[in-house]
């Protein structure tokens, strides 16, 4: 490969053209291979075995058929091999002259070196009984790329999708077959679409390599490029040092100029040297110009066709395979691109949408998916998209606004951390929103848990159950003591008895503050409780004070703790009606029975108070 010390272009001179035009000929358009005798064994075609025809009346090998094309230097047939009966192709020269026999024995020996699914295998070679060479291989059922482009009749479609994706994958496997020659020290030196067939299924063949030429010593029997020294290939494409006419400068990089030339013609419809007269052809490829692109082909495209393009060889791709390399890796920005062009578009949906003030709905959500998901599969395939990182980073923060709005700045800070290098400002506001929200669930939890009447339900169990029988036990057993004279009961005592157990209310409560008072209905409870026991224990010596009998204190006590309990009810729950009813029925009771009152207060509040734990443990079992 050539360097940087190896000898600059020839300058474009009036006498360089005439030259090179003398040998094209005037009446070409460019188009047609121009094939120069060169350095290399001449193969005598009479030692080759006669497939057409045989002296002593044997069968032949091949029946000819159609005929498949001409070219400049031979014509391809339809033919049935007919030991294997199949159908081939066979390709034998237009005429019987030594350098037309040369010239196709020459192709034979290359393509027959390059086994590679994107060269046509060559199955045999041989003669026919007039000593024309043939050359037998695949027959290729398809057409020659160059009418498939001519089906494009608009420019549009030249930027479309489908045209790029197909044509450029055409290019890329001619360049597969090009990269297994460089390998093998072999150059084509006629690459253009005429040159390309296409199959039926797909399938992409390289042809024609009659001018193909050897790098080195390596390959026998092949010429060597630098050895030429006129000018060969099709006037259109030739790189710049093909038209020199200079083998000494002819180097992979001539094969990169003709699929650069090629590459153009696909995007643009016309190959780089498209001019009215050879001599125009000529001057273009020696000069090489940077060619001008339409507006339609994308910029990426330009670009790697104007290196490989380029004058100095130093200046192109270094091989086939950096320059297929670049183009895979446009198809696969391309999808990136268009991947993130759709996402974009959804993510513009969407930004509509929140200015317009659209709620956080399933619409409003979809679109955030399909937009985030666009985006992330485009960076999948080309991290460094910048379309893709730009409307990503705005759908994030466009998403992390609209949750905040809709008070969720957990879901805010959970799209926030997705995002590279957010904004300090969208920081600072998730950051506060989540403090808010912290601060607003350490609320509601501490009102739930002050709500929950299962916090301390065993403790308050254990001592409503204690209380009472307790009350029971001293109410009976002080009206047993005056029956029998030992203790007189006056309003004072009972205050005093009322009074004991307000202390006991108080002291229980203290010792198991961290169960009964551990939440606010707790709390409420027993400070009504202990209301009710400081209520009684003023009330009976109030009401003896006042001259109220001992029967009748208890009916107005009984009275004024039902409507204390009532607010226990009100405050507490169902669970604590009982304790209403008791005490009306107390009421009702020392009223009808006054010489019981006491025994009446003691049994019925203890049996109405150990009727409320059964009923609150019901209720808090299906409490959450």
């Amino acid at each position: 490969m050539r360097t940087d010390r190896d000898p600059p272009l020839p300058a474009v001179t009036e006498a360089r053209i005439a030259e090179a035009a003398t040998l094209l000929g005037t009446d070409s358009d460019g188009r047609e291979t121009l094939r120069q005798e060169a350095p290399g064994r001449t193969t005598d075609s009479s030692s080759l075995p006669i497939l057409i025809g045989t002296s002593d009346g044997e069968a032949p090998q091949l029946r000819l058929g159609d005929t498949l094309g001409e070219g400049g230097m031979g014509v391809v047939y339809a033919a049935v091999q007919t030991s294997l009966d199949r159908v081939v192709a066979v390709k034998t020269s237009r005429g019987e002259t030594e350098r037309m026999v040369a010239q196709m024995l020459r192709e034979a020996r290359i393509t027959g070196k390059l086994e590679h699914p994107n060269v046509v295998p060559i199955h045999t070679l041989g003669r026919d009984e007039t000593g024309r060479p043939l050359i037998v291989m695949k027959r290729i059922d398809g057409r020659p790329w160059t009418e498939l482009l001519a089906d494009v009749d608009r420019d549009e479609e030249r930027a479309s999708e489908d045209f790029l994706q197909r044509h450029l994958g055409i290019l890329l496997q001619v360049a597969q077959a090009l990269e297994l020659a460089h390998s093998r020290r072999l150059l084509h030196r006629d690459i253009k679409p005429d040159n390309v067939m296409v199959g039926a299924f797909g399938e992409v063949y390289l042809v024609d390599w009659g001018i193909a030429v050897a790098l080195d010593d390596s390959v026998a029997d092949i010429p060597r490029a630098r050895d030429i020294t006129r000018v060969e290939g099709t006037p259109v494409y030739l790189a710049p040092e093909m038209a020199a006419g200079q083998g000494s400068l002819i180097d992979e990089r001539a094969d990169v100029y003709l699929l650069g030339a090629t590459l153009l013609e696909v995007l643009t419809g016309a190959p780089p040297h498209q001019a009215p007269s050879l001599q125009a052809m000529l001057y273009r490829a020696l000069a090489s110009p940077t060619p001008e692109f339409p507006g339609w082909v994308p910029a990426p495209l330009a670009q790697i066709t104007a290196r490989a393009l380029a004058r100095d060889p130093a200046d192109r791709y270094a091989s086939a395979a950096e320059m297929a390399a670049a183009i895979r890796e446009y198809l696969i920005r391309r999808g990136s691109l268009q991947l993130a062009a759709e996402a974009g578009t959804r993510a513009d949906e969407l930004e509509a949408m929140v200015t317009q003030g659209a709620d956080l709905g399933p619409e409003v959500r979809q679109l955030f998916h399909e937009a985030r998901f666009g985006f992330d599969q485009a960076l999948a395939s080309w991290p460094e998209n910048p379309e893709a990182r730009e409307g990503r980073r705005r759908l994030l923060e466009t998403m992390v606004d609209l949750e905040l709005d809709q008070g969720s700045p957990s879901a805010a800070q959970s799209i926030l951390d997705t995002l590279e290098s957010p904004p300090t400002a969208l920081v600072e506001r998730v950051a506060a929103a989540r403090a808010t929200e912290r601060a607003e669930q350490e609320r509601l939890r501490r009102l739930a848990h002050d709500a929950n009447q299962a916090v301390g339900a065993r403790t308050r169990r254990f001592f409503v159950f204690l209380g009472g029988f307790a009350w029971a036990a001293t109410c009976i057993a002080a009206a047993q003591l005056d029956r029998q004279g030992i203790l007189t009961l006056t309003p004072n005592r009972l205050g005093l008895i009322v009074g004991s157990f307000l202390v006991g209310t108080i002291v229980s409560n203290l010792i198991a503050r961290r169960e009964v008072l551990a939440t606010e209905i707790s709390r409420r409870l027993a400070y009504q409780i202990v209301l009710l026991f400081a209520a009684g224990g003023v009330l009976w010596p109030l009401l003896g004070a006042l001259g109220l009998a001992l029967p009748a204190i208890t009916v107005v006590a009984a009275v004024v703790a039902a409507f204390l309990w009532a607010g226990v009810v009100i405050n507490q729950g169902f669970p604590w009606l009982p304790q209403v009813l008791g005490q009306i029925l107390i009421a009702v009771a020392a009223w009808l029975w006054p010489a019981y009152h006491l025994e009446i207060y003691g049994i019925i509040g203890g049996v109405q108070t150990c009727m409320v734990a059964p009923l609150l443990e019901k209720k808090l079992a299906r409490s959450p």
